[in-house]
């Protein structure tokens, strides 16, 4: 077993390679970065003498600008997530989509609660990097939406409700979303930065009772609160896309037109990701002139 100090969790030999094809050590992919590339002294404890250990510290250089312009953290190569927005772009509107843009009305995280070392997480494209809101998590959003207060079903007593399972939903929310023998209507592909533009900000998390958390304890005022920082998505505009999933079927297209209104209804008034019951994940209403651009 080799005893060298290693500046990464990872076996020397593969650290050796990363470093030498790239020697600054400034990895432009923030989703590889903070899944694989996290260095040893983010696990360490901070203190006054080695301020810049622990992940707090860590995650604040992330943020630094790269230089004066406008580019925000230092782990996103712009060019590059430009480049995957754009294909984004063609590739949904070769299957027919009209995309749209909503604005963050605050702060959005998606996947706090994913597996990671960091013990928060950030859902962030495989490949590039960038945050994204899952095509999954748009339509269980708008799903619940929908059969919840736009299409209602008949009780026993012929009362309208909304349906509490999707067993008892309307044909209607069927079709549209699909069902286990049966794919909808409408095809939700992931939401994109416009652009590949996106900002950051740290935020904290102050649990005060750690040990009833951890340790099943009772709540107590004599516990240390542990606080627990995590990064979300602020003043960003995201691009969303549906699509009909035959083009050819009038039924299909106008299924897309009335998901659109109901899914930027949806984030409005639900929000979408962790934490919306304290106001992250909302979204502004898109101003007509700005849908398309």
């Amino acid at each position: 077993m080799d005893n060298r100090d290693n500046i990464y969790n990872l076996p020397w030999q593969t650290e050796e390679i990363l470093i030498k094809q790239n020697p600054t050590r400034d990895c432009e992919n923030l989703g590889l970065l903070l899944d694989k590339y996290v260095p040893k002294h983010v696990f360490e404890k901070p203190d006054r003498e080695k301020p810049q250990t622990g992940k707090t510290a860590w995650l604040f250089n992330i943020l630094k600008p790269r230089d004066k312009t406008e580019n925000q953290n230092n782990h996103t190569d712009p060019d590059f997530a430009k480049h995957a927005y754009d294909r984004w772009d063609k590739m949904t509107g070769a299957l027919g989509a009209e995309p749209f843009n909503a604005s963050l009305d605050w702060r959005m995280v998606i996947g706090l609660g994913g597996e990671t070392v960091l013990e928060t997480d950030l859902t962030l494209h495989h490949l590039y990097g960038i945050p994204i809101i899952p095509g999954s998590a748009l339509k269980g959003l708008t799903r619940a939406y929908a059969s919840g207060e736009k299409v209602y079903i008949e009780d026993a007593n012929g009362k309208l409700v909304s349906s509490k399972n999707t067993d008892d939903d309307h044909p209607d929310i069927k079709r549209i979303f699909g069902k286990q023998e049966e794919a909808g209507t409408v095809i939700f592909f992931d939401a994109m930065p416009r652009d590949g533009k996106a900002r950051f900000v740290l935020d904290i998390m102050n649990p005060h009772y750690p040990k009833y958390y951890g340790q099943g304890e009772a709540p107590s005022n004599d516990q240390n609160p542990i606080p627990v920082t995590f990064l979300t998505v602020t003043s960003t505009t995201f691009m969303f896309a549906l699509a009909p999933r035959d083009p050819n079927d009038d039924q299909h297209k106008a299924d897309v037109e009335k998901v659109q209104v109901w899914l930027q209804e949806a984030l409005q008034k639900y929000g979408v990701g962790g934490k919306t019951s304290a106001g992250y994940g909302y979204f502004r209403k898109a101003k007509d002139k700005d849908k398309k651009k």
